[in-house]
């Protein structure tokens, strides 16, 4: 990583990608932009290994929902991707991946919310499933013969 002398003396450069363009490397700063009529939007700085700082400044609900997703943090490793506008929208696409300096913990889903938003909302007045093995059934016939093939 960059010493503090070095990142002082090279300027922050303010991402402003076209289609297909990425970023990638430590996040060394983490701010907010206040818009009176957008809300608040993240301002991401990435200090990427060849020592070069890009701000993003995250504005759009989906760079937004995408960071909100993924949670980083100064120290963490990020990716970003600006995807484009998919064709027919005005929305931008971007892919965002982080790993975590800080194993992050386990997520667990919610498989009722999924189920319920599937419309097969579970009925728990049936009887739970037991954790016993099933009995054997052997339904096939009876053999005449005395061979057993």
């Amino acid at each position: 990583m960059a010493s503090i002398e070095d990142r002082l003396n090279r300027p922050t450069i303010s991402w402003r990608p076209s289609e297909g363009d990425s970023i990638a490397g430590t996040v060394v700063d983490i701010a907010s932009h206040e818009h009176p009529e957008y809300g608040t939007s993240p301002v991401i700085t990435v200090l990427t290994e060849a020592g070069d700082e890009y701000v993003w400044h995250a504005f759009g609900t989906v760079a937004k929902a995408e960071l909100a997703k993924r949670r980083p943090k100064v120290g963490d490793t990020i990716g970003v991707k600006f995807c484009g506008v998919p064709e027919g929208r005005s929305y931008k696409l971007w892919r965002v991946v982080v790993e975590h300096l800080e194993p992050e913990p386990a997520k667990e889903l919610d498989w009722d919310a999924v189920a319920e938003s599937a419309g097969a909302v579970p009925d728990y007045d049936e009887e739970p499933l037991s954790d016993e093995e099933p009995p054997v059934v052997d339904d096939r016939p009876a053999s005449t013969s005395e061979e057993p093939f």
